[in-house]
């Protein structure tokens, strides 16, 4: 813990989190949620989208990490990621990826 801890003093990146309250959003019912972590992901994008074109760096490299949570749920959240990247989002775009270069997916070793 002591090495992440220090990783994370002496490197320059911002972190975008979604935390999800399944009871709140269930109680709210202002959204439909069949997936919360879907939710979460579509929101989480949303936001790295906008912040990375606030600060001018959409010719970057920009990496998102989601953390994993089973075969079945990775491939799912695999599937909303694309159609998020399709227009499955708030941003009212086609593409959430237009006009970035190689936007995708890439699994990193357990």
């Amino acid at each position: 813990m002591d090495e992440l801890t220090t990783l994370i003093d002496e490197s320059n990146f911002i972190l975008i989190a979604c935390v999800i309250d399944k009871p709140a959003l269930k109680e709210r019912g202002e959204v439909a949620v069949d997936n919360p972590y879907h939710y979460a992901l579509r929101y989480g994008l949303e936001q790295l989208v906008c912040f990375i074109e606030e600060k001018g760096q959409v010719d970057r490299d920009t990496h998102a990490v989601v953390e994993c949570r089973g075969k079945k749920e990775d491939r799912d959240l695999e599937l909303e990621f694309r159609r998020i990247c399709d227009g499955a989002n708030g941003l009212n775009r086609e593409h959430v990826g237009e006009g970035y270069e190689g936007v995708g997916l890439k699994r990193l070793p357990d």
